[in-house]
């Protein structure tokens, strides 16, 4: 199959805000143009929330469903935010590839993001903003040393600077692995867009655009 192109590739370029701010900004990105091989993409933080950051080289795995169609892409962090005036900018390690999901998307705007390596417990620190989730969830989201166990859930509405909120982010940890004699789980997040009209759809978009072109 062929690799993805301007009009068929959905890049996130706000994916890459697990990096910073909530594991959202490694997130939510923008219809971009064709991303190759050791192309950088510039990630500007848009939501607001306690920092999380990942050093330079901690590696990122990206992945933006539209359409019907998945799209993955291995990225390295390339300079952190606080390197950076107002981003973090991450390098592209392989070029878009098709993926084909375990279980298919509930929304075709749905995107996810896995942290494959970095400090411990980064990826269940970066949701600072939760909601419906219970005491041991939430000491299991901050905790580094706390044992996640599969299905647990959690979910946090978060705000872009231009709407009310367009977003909902969800996750759940989706299994546990045995890393150097301890238990290690996995979270899956995904972002997703409630509540916009067609006219917002456009509006968010282009907001995202330009700033991930700038």
């Amino acid at each position: 199959m062929s690799e993805p192109t301007a009009a068929t590739c959905p890049i996130t370029s706000l994916l890459g805000c697990a990096v910073e701010i909530h594991l959202a900004t490694l997130t939510l990105s923008a219809l971009l143009a064709e991303i190759r091989r050791d192309e950088l993409l510039v990630c500007e933080p848009v939501l607001e929330g306690s920092a999380v950051r990942l050093p330079a080289g901690s590696r990122v795995r990206l992945l933006a469903d539209h359409a019907g169609e998945c799209w993955e892409v291995l990225a390295e962090v390339d300079s952190p935010q606080d390197e950076l005036e107002n981003g973090v900018r991450l390098r592209c390690r392989s070029a878009w590839r098709p993926w084909v999901p375990r279980r298919a998307p509930r929304t075709d705007r749905r995107l996810a993001v896995e942290i494959i390596s970095g400090q411990p417990g980064d990826l269940r620190r970066v949701l600072c903003v939760t909601r419906n989730i219970s005491e041991a969830g939430f000491a299991a989201l901050f905790d580094p040393e706390a044992e996640l166990t599969p299905g647990l859930q959690a979910e946090a509405h978060l705000f872009l600077s231009v709407h009310q909120p367009p977003l909902r982010v969800t996750a759940r940890c989706v299994r546990r692995r045995a890393l150097a004699g301890r238990l290690r789980g996995r979270m899956e997040v995904g972002f997703e867009f409630t509540d916009l009209g067609e006219a917002q759809r456009v509006a968010l978009r282009q907001t995202l655009s330009g700033m991930a072109a700038g």
